[in-house]
């Protein structure tokens, strides 16, 4: 349900404060009325006692807590979900990037979704091929795993994506596969980089990038993993295909383990969730498990 008050009381560089507030969560949405009729996004980063700390999406400029109000919407960031998503770029707010249309959602999906009961995890025992001789001969790639890559400083992250996408396109072991990227704090000529290497290698129509670019606010950077994840879990478990997500960024923005334990295969289910995360790191040859270095 949504709640709108008029008892905002100070801004400070990207956060509003609002008093006298009742039944407002953490993480959930808000969208601020300026009085000119303009209507900007937030999202409340602190509940204390009756009041609340919203982060303001992009810029500030030309707002004052004189005359505005604020409207809670009820829910937290959510992903508008259907296979419409495959073949589109969008970034951390679920956004179109690429200039097509909005998704008409089957499903509005929170992205603050929950890891794998323990109980309920199947055990994979199919390997991937990425075409990375350092994984494929030391540390196989299993299918639901989650496996972090260390790159070498200054190595291009588009390329890697791009060499794995390939090889598991060529591989054509199962063609009910997809690839979701996630770039956290990246550039928008790496992004670019990213998306014509997978239209160069045929596997743009099967995958999904979100994308947080440098000068994204930090709430939004943060929520690109999460929905790419969610992305992930409505593509492996409700039209179960076999989904490899490959993540870069993550250091800044991610707490880990909330998205590694989403990762895995489910009884039940047909499909999969692979997790490749990229984390750059000066040039070192180690060998750890779980953990490659190139």
């Amino acid at each position: 349900m949504m709640r709108e008050y008029g008892t905002i009381w100070e801004l400070t560089d990207s956060f509003l404060f609002v008093k006298d507030v009742q039944g407002v969560i953490y993480g959930e949405l808000a969208e601020i009325l300026l009085p000119s009729g303009e209507i900007r996004l937030g999202k409340v980063q602190d509940v204390t006692y009756d009041q609340i700390m919203v982060q303001v999406f992009g810029s500030t400029a030309g707002m004052s807590p004189a005359g505005s109000k604020i409207r809670f919407l009820g829910h937290g960031q959510e992903l508008r979900a259907s296979e419409d998503i495959l073949g589109r770029v969008f970034n951390g707010m679920g956004q179109p990037m690429d200039g097509g249309p909005e998704i008409l959602a089957e499903h509005y999906l929170d992205i603050n979704g929950a890891p794998i009961n323990p109980v309920a995890r199947e055990r994979s025992s199919e390997p991937i091929q990425t075409g990375i001789s350092a994984i494929d001969d030391e540390t196989p790639l299993m299918r639901g795993q989650t496996l972090t890559i260390c790159s070498e400083l200054g190595q291009s992250h588009a390329s890697l994506v791009a060499q794995i996408a390939q090889e598991i396109r060529a591989s054509g072991k199962n063609a009910n596969f997809a690839i979701v990227f996630a770039g956290i704090d990246i550039s928008f000529e790496e992004s670019e980089h990213v998306v014509q290497e997978l239209k160069r290698t045929g596997c743009i129509g099967r995958s999904v990038c979100f994308v947080g670019l440098t000068d994204a606010p930090a709430a939004e950077q943060t929520a690109v993993s999460r929905m790419a994840l969610t992305a992930a879990e409505y593509l492996a478990f409700e039209k179960d295909m076999h989904v490899l997500v490959i993540l870069t960024g993550t250091t800044d923005y991610v707490d880990p383990a909330a998205l590694y334990e989403r990762a895995g295969c489910r009884k039940g289910r047909a499909g999969s969730i692979t997790l490749l995360p990229l984390l750059t790191e000066p040039p070192l040859m180690n060998f750890t498990d779980g953990q490659v270095t190139l």
